[in-house]
């Protein structure tokens, strides 16, 4: 009967937890004789069980957010989950090498080249290039066929400035990330169309940005910032990309962090 109840209990706390909602690791142990619990079926009687415990690692009750100021995290919070919990933070756990297509302009290149560099001062985040293909784990291709996020249909919605200036229009990105949303390899898609594009350097910086993230742009991110959708022309990272950028690296969680995990950790 002692193994029976135990067995209930423990089979009760394993129901009670779903990976999606655990705001850290966990480790568990049993603590003999722990339970008290009165019955009167079949007789009337006081058993003693076992107890499940469940501790949590030290790594995490260390977590310490990167951002002190509320209205920042409530910003990054924003831009890393869009307040839904069904969106995971998603994160690069291994040096980002990027490959050039050939059909890339020079200027292009050489600029991107620079703007990486400034990712380095980021906790957690290396990124250089190469011009081997096979030491690198991450491509900007270009394609002859059009891509885009964007159907025909959508296409006849959208003015010529916006067919220029929309990131998506004539690029996509795609990652390759695992059950935990830790991302080892990603290309970016370029249309061939997109090389005479005056605004192809400003997307390619966005989408780069976005891809190292999967953040939401908003209309209400400071001023010139890659994360504000009014910003067509980007020329830089601004303050507000790298503090934001600091705070999603700043630590590298072995788990899903979905917002409702996200405010548990913040509470630790």
């Amino acid at each position: 009967m002692k193994n029976l109840v135990f067995t209930a209990l423990f089979l009760i706390s394993l129901n009670g937890i779903s990976q999606e909602n655990i705001p850290f690791r966990e480790h568990t142990k049993i603590v003999k004789n722990a339970i008290s619990k009165d019955i009167i079926y079949p007789k009337r009687q006081k058993l003693i069980s076992d107890s499940l415990v469940i501790t949590k690692d030290s790594l995490d009750v260390n977590f310490v957010p990167f951002l002190k100021d509320k209205k920042l995290n409530s910003r990054y919070k924003y831009h890393a989950f869009g307040n839904k919990n069904i969106k995971f933070i998603r994160q690069w756990n291994v040096p980002i090498r990027v490959y050039f297509d050939e059909q890339l302009p020079k200027d292009i290149k050489q600029s991107l080249t620079d703007y990486f560099k400034k990712f380095n001062s980021i906790n957690n985040l290396n990124v250089s290039t190469t011009k081997n293909i096979e030491n690198s784990n991450y491509y900007l291709k270009v394609y002859k066929e059009h891509v885009s996020a964007y159907t025909d249909k959508d296409y006849k919605t959208l003015t010529k400035e916006e067919i220029e200036t929309e990131i998506y229009s004539g690029i996509t990105y795609d990652l390759n990330c695992n059950y935990n949303f830790k991302c080892t390899s990603g290309v970016i898609k370029i249309s061939n169309s997109e090389l005479k594009n005056r605004y192809l350097l400003s997307k390619l910086k966005i989408i780069f940005y976005l891809s190292l993230t999967d953040f939401y742009r908003s209309n209400y991110a400071e001023k010139e910032s890659l994360l504000n959708k009014k910003t067509i022309n980007a020329k830089h990272l601004t303050d507000y990309d790298i503090l934001l950028l600091k705070n999603h690296y700043n630590y590298i969680y072995p788990y899903k962090v979905n917002l409702t995990s996200y405010k548990s950790l913040l509470k630790l």
